[in-house]
């Protein structure tokens, strides 16, 4: 019984180390969503133990912008909120597209 319980929660704590499948876009989405881009910007989700470094952050956050204007980049890229076990695994950055 116990190796069970053992079994099922690590099953729950792995499963919450999940990267998010895709991009989801807030102006066309009617589902609640932290992740976004819009022209203006957006915000990108990263788990913060086994993520992605942040120049690979800031590279994915540039060709978002650019595939809605070429001649655009990511400025002011930011931790918005720093993710930890406790409350919730994954950083939020935001960036704005100039």
């Amino acid at each position: 019984m116990k190796k069970l319980l053992g079994i099922v929660v690590l099953g729950l704590l792995l499963s919450g180390c999940a990267k998010p499948v895709g991009t989801i876009n807030k102006g066309n989405s009617k589902f609640f969503t932290v992740e976004f881009e819009t022209p203006t910007g957006g915000s990108i989700l990263n788990h913060f133990m086994f993520g992605e470094k942040k120049d690979k952050l800031v590279y994915r956050a540039n060709m978002r912008c650019k595939k809605i204007n070429t001649e655009s980049k990511a400025v002011n890229f930011r931790l918005t909120f720093q993710g930890n076990i406790i409350t919730d695994e994954r950083s939020l950055f935001e960036y704005d597209c100039k």
